[in-house]
C-alpha cells in the first residue's frame, strides 16, 4: 500500500529522521523488531508532547499512556547505517483508546513499514484505564490509517494449548519509566524463545501484539508457543505470580 502522510492533517504529523545503529540490528544487519518498537515509542512520545497530550502533561494529572495493541506490516526492514524517516500521527479515539499510526520510509521516501496502534491512558495510582472523553486535552476524532485492516485485539484464551519455550525472571533492566516491563521486551523475549526452541524467526512480515497486564521487576514470565491453522506463529506470556495473561503475539 502506498501511503502519503500528506493525506493527513499535516499539523498532526511528527516526522523524525534516524540512522539505523549497529546495536539496533541482529546478525543479518537488519533493524530488530523490538528496537523498531522502541523507535515508535520515542516518536509517539515526541508527537504527543508536541500536540499537548504527552508524557509530561499527563504526569501532572497523575496519568500516563501505555501501549495496548500494535500491528506492524513490513515490506522491507532497514539495515545498519541506513537513514530512515519515521512519521507518526494520532488517528482518532474512543472512550478508552487513543489511536496512532506509523509510517517508515527510506531516504528516497520509499515505503518500508506501516503500523497502527492503540493506547490506553491509565491512572498511575490505580493502574486502571481512564475515560479519554474526560480529558481536558484536544485529541483528534479521526485520521488517516496506515493499514487497511482493523486492529482486532488478540485474546490468548482462544489460542488453546501451547508449548512453553522460555522463562524470564524479570530483571531491573527490563523496567521502563512507567515502572513496569517495557512492551518491546516481550517481543525480544518471544524471539529468544523461538530461537531457543529452534523455530524459524526469519522472513516475518507482520507482527501483532496485544498487551493484557503489567509485569514488574522480580516477577516471572513464562512464554508459550503454538502454530496456528493458517501457519502463523502464536505466542503468549503468563505471569507465574498470579497466572494472569500478560501479552499475546501473532507473527506472519
Amino acid at each position: 500500500m502506498k501511503l502519503s502522510v500528506s493525506m493527513n492533517n499535516p499539523n498532526l504529523v511528527t516526522k523524525l529522521t534516524h540512522t539505523v545503529k549497529s546495536f539496533e540490528c541482529g546478525p543479518n544487519s537488519e533493524l530488530r523488531i523490538n528496537n523498531l518498537l522502541l523507535l515508535f515509542q520515542e516518536a509517539a512520545y515526541i508527537s504527543a508532547e508536541n500536540l499537548g497530550f504527552g508524557y509530561h502533561s499527563l504526569q501532572e494529572k497523575n496519568m500516563t499512556w501505555v501501549l495496548a495493541s500494535v500491528k506492524i506490516h513490513s515490506i522491507k526492514f532497514p539495515k545498519w547505517t541506513e537513514p530512515i524517516n519515521i512519521s507518526t500521527w494520532p488517528s482518532g479515539h474512543n472512550r478508552l483508546l487513543g489511536f496512532r499510526e506509523f509510517l517508515v520510509t527510506d531516504k528516497n521516501d520509499e515505503h518500508l513499514i506501516s503500523a497502527t496502534s492503540e493506547w490506553l491512558a491509565i491512572d498511575l495510582n490505580s493502574r486502571k484505564p481512564i475515560n479519554i472523553n474526560d480529558f481536558k486535552i484536544e485529541l483528534p476524532d479521526y485520521g488517516v490509517k496506515a493499514l487497511d485492516e482493523r486492529l482486532n485485539r488478540l485474546n490468548p484464551k482462544r489460542f488453546g494449548e501451547g508449548k512453553e519455550i522460555f522463562e524470564v525472571n524479570v530483571p531491573y533492566s527490563s523496567i521502563d519509566e512507567n515502572g513496569h516491563v517495557n512492551n518491546a521486551e516481550y517481543v525480544k523475549w518471544s524471539f529468544d524463545g523461538l530461537r531457543q526452541a529452534n523455530l524459524e524467526i526469519e522472513g516475518i512480515s507482520t507482527l501483532q501484539i496485544s498487551f493484557i497486564s503489567e509485569v514488574f521487576e522480580k516477577e516471572t514470565c513464562k512464554i508459550f508457543f503454538k502454530e496456528d491453522e493458517d501457519g502463523s506463529k502464536l505466542l503468549w506470556g503468563v505471569n507465574t505470580k498470579n497466572n494472569d495473561y500478560v501479552f499475546a503475539i501473532k507473527l506472519g
